[in-house]
């Protein structure tokens, strides 16, 4: 009989019963690096890791894994802030990422309580052919994996921006995954500071805290091309002037965000936004939304 411990590991085997062969991985303890436990771990298993900065670039290769630090055991943020990927030493010059989802990872491959920082992004097709750097703290492609509980920080696509080098905090290409409970502090791109949405993106984004990225366009989240995520119960600051979202092609939903911004909070070009009881709160010469946006967008005081 199984006890289930809804902040131990016990409670992965009562969602997923298949698991119960499922085995620890601890770093680095068991496997001195977070990549070669990766590497050697089975769906189902959870990789461990104990405090201290890892100067990696992790790829989690199509793992249906648990990668988590001791946060999921003691919840301290304490934890969360002294166990650091750090990307800035990478082997491979085209992987320059925190972390990388290309393998058609499913929401059972999940990323929790880490600070994920210094990544410069990962070498792949951004726009009708053309390639650049994107994705500098975490690329997700084709994969719609679980990120929850983490400080993604200080993350940034390469200058010069010249051209399109998306998602100083996430990149997400045609992919669902879940954004929850996490941090974004000043990262920087030339689109989307925080978070990329381009293109297909379906993620569902909730109770994140955005604060201080920069772009070029649209400094906090972008969604672009046939993009539908859904962006519900996050705090999103951006007291540069410039825009938090902006939504070309795409129908975001926006729920029950709160908005804080110098410029203009919600930009809409050949796309709608489906938002309702959001509040926005303009601190300067910005105002709320394009006429595009649609109604519904909730207290604008």
């Amino acid at each position: 009989m199984l006890i289930i411990r809804r902040t131990g590991l016990l409670f992965l085997f009562v969602i997923f019963p298949e698991w119960v062969s499922a085995k620890v991985i601890t770093v680095p303890d068991d496997m001195p690096t977070i990549q070669s436990a990766i590497e050697s771990s089975m769906d189902g298993d959870t990789v461990l890791v104990r405090r201290g900065i890892y100067y990696e670039n992790l790829n989690f290769i199509g793992k249906k894994i648990l990668l988590t630090s001791n946060f999921i055991f003691d919840g301290l943020q304490e934890t969360i802030d002294s166990t650091i990927i750090d990307a800035s030493l990478p082997v491979d010059t085209l992987h320059r990422s925190c972390v990388l989802f290309q393998a058609g990872e499913d929401n059972n491959s999940i990323l929790n309580g880490f600070t994920l920082q210094n990544g410069r992004g990962t070498y792949a097709p951004v726009y009708f052919g053309e390639s650049d750097f994107t994705g500098a703290g975490i690329y997700c492609a084709n994969s719609s994996p679980t990120i929850k509980n983490n400080v993604i920080k200080n993350n940034s696509t390469p200058a010069p921006f010249i051209y399109f080098k998306p998602g100083g905090g996430i990149a997400i290409c045609c992919g669902s995954p879940i954004l929850q409970n996490n941090t974004f502090v000043s990262n920087s791109a030339t689109h989307g500071g925080a978070i990329s949405c381009y293109p297909s993106c379906g993620a569902l984004i909730n109770n994140n805290l955005i604060l201080d990225n920069q772009a070029g366009i649209a400094p906090s989240i972008f969604v672009y091309w046939s993009s539908a995520p859904t962006i519900i119960n996050n705090t999103i600051s951006d007291e540069a002037d410039g825009i938090i979202l902006s939504a070309y092609f795409s129908n975001p939903q926006l729920r029950n965000n709160t908005i804080v911004t110098a410029g203009k909070a919600i930009k809409c070009s050949n796309s709608s936004a489906q938002a309702s009881f959001n509040n926005f709160w303009l601190s300067g010469v910005g105002y709320v939304a394009d006429p595009q946006c649609g109604s519904g967008l909730g207290d604008t005081t």
